[in-house]
C-alpha cells in the first residue's frame, strides 16, 4: 500500500466487526489511508484503532467455566497489547490510540467476565498512556453499548466513529488515558440517581 506524503496513516483492529465499517469511513473521509491487518500496515502510524466492542454472554458467575471466563480476555485485552506493541514504535510525537471497547467496567449482570475484561482494558490505557506520554502518544477508551442493546442505532455508530476521528486529531491533544462512555447518559438514569 503507498500513502502520498502527507497523507495520515491509521491501522483499524477488527474493522469486519460492529462499528469497523463506520469507523473506516469515517477515517477515510477525513483523508486517513486506512489498513486493517497488520501485514498491509503503513512503516509510519499517526492513528491506531482497536475495535474490540462487547456481546455479554449472560452466564452467571457460578456457572462460569475458565473458558468462558478468558474469552473477553482474549479479544478485549491480548488482542490490545498485541495492536499497541506492534503499532507503538511506529508511531511518532502526536500519535494517538484509540480502544474501542464497552461500558461494562460499571458493572453488569451476568457479565463478571466482560466487566472484569473493560475494567482492565480501562487499567491498561491508563498505564499506557503514562508510558507514551514522554513519546508524544496519547491512549484513549471508548466506552460503548453493548452490541445488540441499542448498538444498532445507525446515528450511535456514526457519533462513536466521529468520536474516534476527533481523538485522533489535533483538537483532543489534551486528552489521553481516559474513558469516555458514550451512552447519551443513560448510566445516570439509575433509580438511585432520580431526584427525590
Amino acid at each position: 500500500m503507498t500513502h502520498n506524503v502527507g497523507t495520515r496513516t491509521a491501522l483499524v483492529i477488527g474493522a469486519h466487526r460492529a462499528f469497523g465499517e463506520q469507523i473506516v469511513r469515517a477515517l477515510e473521509d477525513e483523508g486517513y489511508s486506512v489498513a486493517s491487518t497488520f501485514a498491509h500496515s503503513a512503516a509510519s502510524l499517526d492513528l491506531l484503532v482497536v475495535n474490540s466492542p462487547v456481546t455479554p454472554q449472560h452466564i452467571r458467575f457460578r456457572a462460569m467455566t475458565d473458558a468462558q471466563f478468558a474469552e473477553p480476555l482474549e479479544q478485549q485485552l491480548y488482542e490490545f497489547v498485541e495492536a499497541v506493541q506492534f503499532a507503538g514504535p511506529r508511531m511518532a510525537a502526536g500519535g494517538s490510540i484509540v480502544h474501542v471497547s464497552s461500558k461494562a467496567h460499571l458493572g453488569t449482570w451476568d457479565g463478571v467476565d466482560v466487566a472484569a475484561a473493560a475494567g482492565a482494558a480501562i487499567a491498561m490505557a491508563r498505564s499506557m498512556a503514562l508510558e507514551f506520554a514522554a513519546q508524544g502518544i496519547r491512549v484513549n477508551t471508548l466506552a460503548a453499548e453493548y452490541i445488540g442493546d441499542r448498538s444498532d442505532d445507525p446515528q450511535m455508530r456514526e457519533d462513536l466513529a466521529a468520536t474516534v476521528v476527533w481523538l485522533g486529531s489535533a483538537a483532543s491533544r489534551l486528552i489521553s488515558g481516559e474513558a469516555i462512555l458514550l451512552d447519551r447518559g443513560r448510566s445516570l438514569q439509575m433509580g438511585l440517581a432520580k431526584r427525590q
